[in-house]
Protein backbone atom coordinates (compact mmCIF):
# COMPACT_ATOMS: atom_id res chain seq x y z
CA UNK A 1 0.00 0.00 0.00
CA UNK A 2 1.17 3.48 -0.76
CA UNK A 3 0.31 7.11 -1.39
CA UNK A 4 -1.50 7.74 -4.69
CA UNK A 5 -3.33 10.82 -6.00
CA UNK A 6 -4.74 11.39 -9.48
CA UNK A 7 -6.43 14.54 -10.76
CA UNK A 8 -8.03 14.85 -14.19
CA UNK A 9 -8.67 18.55 -14.75
CA UNK A 10 -9.91 20.30 -17.88
CA UNK A 11 -6.82 20.48 -20.09
CA UNK A 12 -4.40 18.28 -18.15
CA UNK A 13 -4.03 15.37 -15.70
CA UNK A 14 -1.72 14.85 -12.73
CA UNK A 15 -0.60 11.63 -11.05
CA UNK A 16 1.47 11.58 -7.84
CA UNK A 17 3.11 8.84 -5.78
CA UNK A 18 5.86 8.66 -3.19
CA UNK A 19 9.05 6.61 -3.57
CA UNK A 20 9.17 4.48 -0.40
CA UNK A 21 9.18 0.68 -0.49
CA UNK A 22 9.06 -1.71 2.45
CA UNK A 23 10.97 -4.97 2.55
CA UNK A 24 8.92 -8.01 1.54
CA UNK A 25 8.86 -9.27 5.14
CA UNK A 26 7.47 -6.00 6.49
CA UNK A 27 3.85 -6.45 5.43
CA UNK A 28 1.65 -7.76 8.22
CA UNK A 29 -0.46 -10.90 7.84
CA UNK A 30 -3.68 -8.97 8.52
CA UNK A 31 -2.85 -6.51 5.73
CA UNK A 32 -2.16 -9.20 3.14
CA UNK A 33 -5.33 -11.05 4.15
CA UNK A 34 -7.54 -8.06 3.31
CA UNK A 35 -10.06 -9.29 0.75
CA UNK A 36 -11.23 -6.26 -1.14
CA UNK A 37 -10.33 -2.83 -2.33
CA UNK A 38 -12.52 -0.64 -4.52
CA UNK A 39 -11.77 2.42 -6.59
CA UNK A 40 -13.29 4.36 -3.72
CA UNK A 41 -10.53 3.22 -1.37
CA UNK A 42 -9.33 0.36 0.76
CA UNK A 43 -11.23 -1.23 3.65
CA UNK A 44 -12.28 1.16 6.38
CA UNK A 45 -9.62 0.10 8.84
CA UNK A 46 -6.93 1.20 6.37
CA UNK A 47 -7.97 4.82 6.70
CA UNK A 48 -6.56 7.50 9.03
CA UNK A 49 -7.74 7.08 12.59
CA UNK A 50 -7.11 3.33 12.69
CA UNK A 51 -3.64 2.97 14.24
CA UNK A 52 -1.60 0.26 12.60
CA UNK A 53 0.87 -0.26 15.40
CA UNK A 54 4.56 0.06 14.70
CA UNK A 55 5.58 1.71 11.46
CA UNK A 56 7.05 -0.64 8.86
CA UNK A 57 10.66 0.20 8.01
CA UNK A 58 11.45 1.70 4.60
CA UNK A 59 13.72 -0.67 2.69
CA UNK A 60 14.58 1.46 -0.35
CA UNK A 61 13.29 4.21 -2.66
CA UNK A 62 12.36 4.06 -6.33
CA UNK A 63 9.80 5.58 -8.69
CA UNK A 64 6.43 3.82 -8.61
CA UNK A 65 4.82 5.52 -11.60
CA UNK A 66 5.19 3.93 -15.03
CA UNK A 67 5.60 6.57 -17.73
CA UNK A 68 4.67 5.92 -21.36
CA UNK A 69 5.70 9.25 -22.93
CA UNK A 70 4.94 8.20 -26.50
CA UNK A 71 1.29 7.62 -25.57
CA UNK A 72 1.16 10.55 -23.12
CA UNK A 73 0.17 8.12 -20.36
CA UNK A 74 1.20 7.56 -16.74
CA UNK A 75 0.20 4.59 -14.59
CA UNK A 76 0.31 4.29 -10.81
CA UNK A 77 -0.83 1.70 -8.32
CA UNK A 78 -1.60 1.16 -4.65
CA UNK A 79 -1.61 -2.17 -2.88
CA UNK A 80 0.21 -5.41 -3.64
CA UNK A 81 3.67 -4.55 -4.98
CA UNK A 82 4.04 -7.87 -6.83
CA UNK A 83 0.79 -7.26 -8.69
CA UNK A 84 1.88 -3.73 -9.59
CA UNK A 85 5.08 -4.71 -11.32
CA UNK A 86 3.72 -7.98 -12.77
CA UNK A 87 0.86 -6.33 -14.64
CA UNK A 88 3.03 -3.45 -15.87
CA UNK A 89 5.45 -5.99 -17.35
CA UNK A 90 2.54 -7.58 -19.21
CA UNK A 91 1.28 -4.22 -20.39
CA UNK A 92 4.61 -3.46 -22.08
CA UNK A 93 4.07 -6.38 -24.48
CA UNK A 94 0.32 -5.82 -25.01
CA UNK A 95 0.73 -3.57 -28.05
CA UNK A 96 -1.40 -0.71 -26.71
CA UNK A 97 -1.54 2.56 -28.62
CA UNK A 98 -3.69 4.87 -26.49
CA UNK A 99 -5.18 5.46 -23.05
CA UNK A 100 -8.39 3.84 -24.37
CA UNK A 101 -6.43 0.72 -25.38
CA UNK A 102 -4.96 0.49 -21.89
CA UNK A 103 -8.43 0.70 -20.35
CA UNK A 104 -9.60 -2.11 -22.63
CA UNK A 105 -6.79 -4.59 -21.92
CA UNK A 106 -6.09 -3.69 -18.28
CA UNK A 107 -8.88 -5.79 -16.69
CA UNK A 108 -7.58 -9.03 -18.18
CA UNK A 109 -3.93 -8.17 -17.54
CA UNK A 110 -4.64 -7.19 -13.94
CA UNK A 111 -6.74 -10.29 -13.28
CA UNK A 112 -3.91 -12.44 -14.58
CA UNK A 113 -1.35 -10.67 -12.41
CA UNK A 114 -3.48 -10.78 -9.25
CA UNK A 115 -5.14 -13.62 -7.39
CA UNK A 116 -7.09 -13.41 -4.15
CA UNK A 117 -5.23 -16.30 -2.57
CA UNK A 118 -1.72 -15.09 -3.36
CA UNK A 119 -1.86 -11.31 -3.30
CA UNK A 120 -3.16 -8.43 -1.24
CA UNK A 121 -5.67 -5.88 -2.60
CA UNK A 122 -4.59 -3.66 -5.45
CA UNK A 123 -5.81 -0.60 -7.36
CA UNK A 124 -4.33 0.72 -10.60
CA UNK A 125 -4.85 4.25 -11.92
CA UNK A 126 -4.02 5.31 -15.47
CA UNK A 127 -4.15 8.90 -16.73
CA UNK A 128 -3.44 10.03 -20.25
CA UNK A 129 -4.31 12.27 -23.15
CA UNK A 130 -7.05 11.03 -25.48
CA UNK A 131 -6.65 12.00 -29.12
CA UNK A 132 -10.10 10.54 -29.73
CA UNK A 133 -11.80 12.92 -27.29
CA UNK A 134 -9.22 15.70 -27.41
CA UNK A 135 -8.90 15.87 -23.62
CA UNK A 136 -7.29 14.11 -20.67
CA UNK A 137 -8.83 10.91 -19.29
CA UNK A 138 -8.33 8.73 -16.25
CA UNK A 139 -9.31 5.21 -15.22
CA UNK A 140 -9.23 3.46 -11.85
CA UNK A 141 -9.34 -0.36 -11.68
CA UNK A 142 -9.59 -2.11 -8.31
CA UNK A 143 -9.44 -5.74 -7.22
CA UNK A 144 -12.56 -5.30 -5.08
CA UNK A 145 -14.53 -4.39 -8.22
CA UNK A 146 -13.11 -7.13 -10.43
CA UNK A 147 -10.84 -4.61 -12.12
CA UNK A 148 -13.74 -3.09 -14.03
CA UNK A 149 -12.52 0.33 -15.25
CA UNK A 150 -14.05 3.28 -13.43
CA UNK A 151 -13.67 6.41 -15.53
CA UNK A 152 -12.32 9.63 -13.99
CA UNK A 153 -13.91 12.57 -15.79
CA UNK A 154 -12.18 15.97 -16.12
CA UNK A 155 -13.10 18.22 -13.22
CA UNK A 156 -14.96 15.48 -11.32
CA UNK A 157 -12.62 15.36 -8.34
CA UNK A 158 -9.60 13.32 -7.28
CA UNK A 159 -8.84 9.58 -7.10
CA UNK A 160 -6.66 8.97 -4.06
CA UNK A 161 -5.43 6.55 -1.46
CA UNK A 162 -5.41 6.85 1.47
CA UNK A 163 -7.77 9.55 2.67
CA UNK A 164 -6.05 12.59 4.18
CA UNK A 165 -5.71 12.92 7.96
CA UNK A 166 -8.45 15.33 8.99
CA UNK A 167 -6.75 16.23 12.27
CA UNK A 168 -3.53 17.36 10.57
CA UNK A 169 -2.56 20.95 11.42
CA UNK A 170 -2.72 21.95 7.73
CA UNK A 171 -5.89 20.01 6.87
CA UNK A 172 -8.10 23.11 6.57
CA UNK A 173 -5.78 24.52 3.92
CA UNK A 174 -5.83 21.19 2.07
CA UNK A 175 -9.63 21.05 2.17
CA UNK A 176 -9.85 24.59 0.78
CA UNK A 177 -7.63 23.59 -2.16
CA UNK A 178 -9.63 20.43 -2.98
CA UNK A 179 -12.33 21.66 -5.38
CA UNK A 180 -10.32 24.40 -7.14
CA UNK A 181 -7.55 21.83 -7.80
CA UNK A 182 -10.05 19.50 -9.50
CA UNK A 183 -10.77 22.32 -11.93
CA UNK A 184 -7.08 23.01 -12.52
CA UNK A 185 -6.52 25.86 -10.06
CA UNK A 186 -3.54 25.15 -7.81
CA UNK A 187 -3.41 21.46 -8.72
CA UNK A 188 0.35 21.07 -8.27
CA UNK A 189 0.40 22.67 -4.78
CA UNK A 190 -2.62 20.55 -3.84
CA UNK A 191 -0.76 17.35 -4.73
CA UNK A 192 2.22 18.42 -2.64
CA UNK A 193 0.01 19.38 0.31
CA UNK A 194 -1.81 16.03 0.17
CA UNK A 195 1.49 14.16 0.02
CA UNK A 196 2.80 16.01 3.06
CA UNK A 197 -0.43 15.30 4.97
CA UNK A 198 -0.26 11.55 4.36
CA UNK A 199 3.47 11.39 5.06
CA UNK A 200 2.98 13.04 8.45
CA UNK A 201 0.09 10.69 9.28
CA UNK A 202 2.16 7.65 8.30
CA UNK A 203 5.07 8.78 10.48
CA UNK A 204 2.63 9.00 13.40
CA UNK A 205 1.61 5.33 12.91
CA UNK A 206 -1.84 6.06 11.53
CA UNK A 207 -1.90 3.28 8.92
CA UNK A 208 -1.73 -0.54 9.01
CA UNK A 209 1.69 -2.15 9.16
CA UNK A 210 3.02 -2.89 5.68
CA UNK A 211 2.19 0.55 4.30
CA UNK A 212 5.13 2.90 3.88
CA UNK A 213 5.15 6.52 2.74
CA UNK A 214 8.09 8.84 2.35
CA UNK A 215 11.06 10.06 0.38
CA UNK A 216 10.08 12.08 -2.66
CA UNK A 217 6.71 12.86 -4.19
CA UNK A 218 6.82 12.31 -7.94
CA UNK A 219 4.11 14.28 -9.75
CA UNK A 220 3.59 13.50 -13.43
CA UNK A 221 1.76 15.99 -15.64
CA UNK A 222 -0.05 14.90 -18.82
CA UNK A 223 -1.03 17.46 -21.44
CA UNK A 224 -1.70 17.40 -25.17
CA UNK A 225 1.96 18.29 -25.64
CA UNK A 226 3.42 15.39 -23.65
CA UNK A 227 4.58 14.16 -20.24
CA UNK A 228 6.68 15.92 -17.60
CA UNK A 229 7.47 15.01 -14.02
CA UNK A 230 8.49 17.03 -10.97
CA UNK A 231 9.96 15.80 -7.68
CA UNK A 232 9.59 17.26 -4.19
CA UNK A 233 10.67 16.11 -0.73
CA UNK A 234 8.07 14.72 1.66
CA UNK A 235 8.28 15.25 5.45
CA UNK A 236 10.75 12.89 7.06
CA UNK A 237 14.11 11.53 6.02
CA UNK A 238 15.10 12.49 2.48
CA UNK A 239 16.86 9.70 0.54
CA UNK A 240 20.10 10.33 -1.31
CA UNK A 241 19.67 7.34 -3.64
CA UNK A 242 16.80 6.16 -5.84
CA UNK A 243 16.81 2.65 -7.27
CA UNK A 244 16.10 2.37 -10.99
CA UNK A 245 16.22 -0.22 -13.81
CA UNK A 246 19.70 1.09 -14.70
CA UNK A 247 20.96 0.94 -11.12
CA UNK A 248 21.15 3.32 -8.14
CA UNK A 249 20.83 7.03 -8.91
CA UNK A 250 22.33 9.65 -6.64
CA UNK A 251 19.92 12.53 -6.02
CA UNK A 252 20.06 15.84 -4.17
CA UNK A 253 17.62 18.61 -3.34
CA UNK A 254 17.90 22.16 -4.52
CA UNK A 255 15.95 25.26 -3.43
CA UNK A 256 12.34 24.83 -2.30
CA UNK A 257 12.72 21.05 -1.91
CA UNK A 258 12.74 20.32 -5.66
CA UNK A 259 14.90 17.56 -7.11
CA UNK A 260 17.73 19.26 -9.01
CA UNK A 261 20.09 16.42 -9.84
CA UNK A 262 19.55 15.07 -13.35
CA UNK A 263 20.44 11.40 -13.78
CA UNK A 264 18.94 8.57 -15.78
CA UNK A 265 15.30 9.38 -16.47
CA UNK A 266 14.82 12.02 -13.79
CA UNK A 267 13.65 15.43 -14.96
CA UNK A 268 15.15 18.55 -13.40
CA UNK A 269 12.51 21.07 -12.32
CA UNK A 270 13.46 24.20 -10.38
CA UNK A 271 10.98 26.46 -8.55
CA UNK A 272 10.75 28.95 -11.41
CA UNK A 273 10.03 26.16 -13.89
CA UNK A 274 7.41 24.69 -11.59
CA UNK A 275 5.67 28.06 -11.18
CA UNK A 276 5.67 28.53 -14.95
CA UNK A 277 4.18 25.05 -15.38
CA UNK A 278 1.46 25.84 -12.84
CA UNK A 279 0.55 29.01 -14.76
CA UNK A 280 0.48 27.09 -18.05
CA UNK A 281 -1.78 24.41 -16.56
CA UNK A 282 -4.17 27.05 -15.24
CA UNK A 283 -4.34 28.62 -18.69
CA UNK A 284 -5.08 25.21 -20.25
CA UNK A 285 -7.86 24.55 -17.76
CA UNK A 286 -9.47 27.95 -18.33
CA UNK A 287 -9.29 27.53 -22.09
CA UNK A 288 -10.91 24.09 -21.84
CA UNK A 289 -13.67 25.44 -19.58
CA UNK A 290 -14.29 28.39 -21.91
CA UNK A 291 -14.59 26.04 -24.87
CA UNK A 292 -17.02 23.67 -23.10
Amino acid sequence: MTLLLATVAPGFALLSQDTAFAGTAAASAELLAREAVTAGGFAGDAMPGAPGGEVAPIDHHRAKIQLIPGLRVAIGGAGCVATHFRWLERLVTAGVGSIEDISAVAPELLAGAWSRGAAGPYMAVAVGWSDIEGRPLGFALASGEGFVPRRIEPGSGHALHPGPATDDAAYDDLATMWQPAALGHGALPFHRAYGANVARAWSAGRYPRGMVVGGFLQTVTITEDGVTDAWAALPGEVPSVLQSPIGPLSVALGPDDTLQFHAGGLVMVDPEQRDALERALLERSQAALDAA
